[in-house]
């Protein structure tokens, strides 16, 4: 039966479900595939915005995610074939015009196997295995967050999807939006009070770089140098340097056809057999660059570019590594550098009446914590597990205070 919406405005309705995910990200994602893995009868629908995954940053994953995405049925063997290994964290002290081979170094071996990812082939795989899993998702919807209405067992929302528009409604909705925290903004909770500092970002993505692991290093580790996100350290902030698999090149109609053969027989050709089908791989290296607000010697918050070029003068082992390397140009829509300010912010409450945030759109911390999309992980599968709990009775805020407690814990 459809969801009670008797105390909210009287519309006709085209999708009543039990939970809309605002956001087909990893995060978004994995939130409706748990819940429908937990309670299959739930009808979950995600509406992303996008209407084929593009360019994002956030390209290094830790163990607590891949096992999240292995839950959902996606074999270990397809994240090897498309995704470069990860074996840890590297960093290198890169202050005072050292050399690389002079830098001190200390490198933090993982206890499992994770990957480097590209996050146009990740979001488009968790996309395709949702579906699988019964979920319904929308791409190239975009959901009008401020005229909605929330209300536990009640919500309503306005989606455009193409030149249609639709109403939903929705038992609970879940923002999974990111940074943006759509709704978290919409109620004024979203805070950066009593944070320190802020951090400020820039990145690039190059091609042809010099292979970290081929330099004449004195220290021998368990693996390849570049099977690590590693970190050049200075005193004003951090570079991280992370190799990457690009199918950039590969058309996404190709991709798909791919990715879903691998989801409906359980295997993946290897790469020379995908280059066959259409799917040309090439080896990239994402760099970027982290600073504290207080600390923004470069003037990242002023340009991108030019920061970009006094951070590798700056740090000869980088230059070193770029020497010869194209940029991307095309990386992002404004051009080959990516930049965010202010990178720091949380929810003061991330569980309200019809709705709760998960991920990134319940908070963001420092990237040099590396979360590696774990945090974000942890948040869905507690969210998805209320959820499960609490779909056959009524549903109030205060019937999930344990994920409001757990999520301000784990920020």
């Amino acid at each position: 039966a459809p969801p009670d919406t008797t105390d909210a405005p009287t519309r006709a309705l085209d999708h009543p479900v039990d939970v809309l995910v605002l956001g087909g990200g990893p995060i978004g994602c994995l939130t409706a595939g748990f819940l429908q893995r937990m309670r299959p009868q739930s009808r979950v629908m995600v509406l992303e915005r996008e209407s084929t995954p593009g360019y994002r940053v956030g390209e290094s994953t830790l163990p607590g995610f891949c096992k999240a995405l292995r839950s959902l049925g996606i074999r270990q063997e397809a994240l090897q074939t498309l995704f470069f290994p990860k074996n840890g964290l590297g960093f290198s002290w890169a202050d005072d015009q050292r050399s690389l081979h002079d830098a001190e170094e200390y490198v933090l071996e993982t206890f499992d196997e994770t990957f480097q990812v590209e996050r146009r082939v990740l979001d488009a795989l968790v996309l395709a295995q949702v579906r699988r899993l019964g979920v319904e998702v929308l791409q190239g919807a975009s959901a009008d967050i401020a005229g909605a209405t929330l209300k536990a067992e009640a919500n309503v929302v306005e989606v455009k999807l193409g030149r249609r528009s639709l109403t939903v409604g929705a038992r609970w909705v879940v923002d999974a939006t990111g940074p943006a925290a759509g709704l978290a903004r919409r109620f004024g909770l979203w805070s950066d009070d009593g944070i320190a500092f802020q951090s400020h970002a820039v990145w690039a993505s190059f091609e042809g770089a010099k292979a970290l692991g081929e330099q004449p290093l004195p220290t021998r580790t368990q693996f390849s140098r570049d099977e690590y996100t590693w970190h050049f350290a200075t005193r004003a902030g951090w570079v991280w340097w992370i190799p990457q698999v690009s199918w950039d090149d590969a058309p996404q109609a190709n991709l798909d056809r791919a990715i879903e053969s691998l989801l409906r027989e359980g295997k993946l050709p290897d790469r020379e057999a995908l280059l066959r089908a259409g799917c040309p791989s090439s080896g990239r290296v994402s760099v970027g660059y982290v600073t504290r607000g207080d600390r923004d010697i470069h003037g990242v918050q002023r340009d991108a570019g030019e920061a970009f070029a006094q951070v590798r003068a700056a740090i000869p082992a980088l230059d070193t590594l770029l020497q010869g390397a194209t940029i991307v140009a095309d990386l992002t829509k404004a051009g080959p550098y990516g930049s965010r300010k202010n990178l720091r912010g949380h929810a003061r409450r991330v569980a309200g009446d019809g709705w709760l945030a998960v991920g990134d759109a319940a908070f963001f911390i420092d990237p040099l914590i590396s979360p590696g999309l774990t945090a974000g992980t942890a948040t869905a599968w507690q969210a998805a597990a209320a959820l499960a709990s609490h779909l056959d009775g009524a549903m109030s805020e205060d019937r999930f205070a344990e994920y409001e407690a757990f999520t301000h814990q784990l920020h």
